[in-house]
């Protein structure tokens, strides 16, 4: 659990916030203007007894990315509203990627039970965060 050793975060900020009890937002932004990096998955399983439920959201947080993509309207003939442009590589591999200066934003949803009754507690402090 947790991240590897070997993974690294150089020139990804993270953005945490909770926002209700057992929901995290979390947002990934490459900084880097030339590379792409990756941020393993294993990011998101901050607990033992029950994974968290992983959606990928859109940058202001109001609707899951896929949702979005597939309620495009289709332009000119061009198809936007396609399922092949919804991205679920966090899903489908250990790592997923950030492109050069891309964020991606996250909804983790934690299940409360009485074998875990502390769901997503993590190395970091959400109270000493500045937000």
């Amino acid at each position: 659990m947790g991240v590897d050793a070997d993974d690294t975060f150089e020139y990804i900020k993270v953005w945490a916030r909770p926002y209700g009890p057992g929901h995290i937002c979390l947002r990934f932004q490459n900084m880097d203007e030339r590379n792409n990096r990756t941020v393993p998955t294993s990011f998101f399983n901050t607990t033992k007894y029950n994974p968290p439920t992983v959606v990928e959201y859109t940058l202001n947080f109001n609707q899951p990315k896929a949702d979005m993509i597939l309620a495009k309207k289709n332009w000119n003939g061009i198809q936007y509203n396609d399922p092949k442009f919804i991205n679920n590589d966090y899903k489908d591999s250990d790592k997923f990627l950030l492109r050069p200066l891309e964020i991606r934003t996250f909804n983790v949803t934690f299940v409360v039970s009485e074998d875990d009754p502390t769901p997503g507690v993590t190395p970091w402090d959400y109270q000493r965060l500045p937000f």
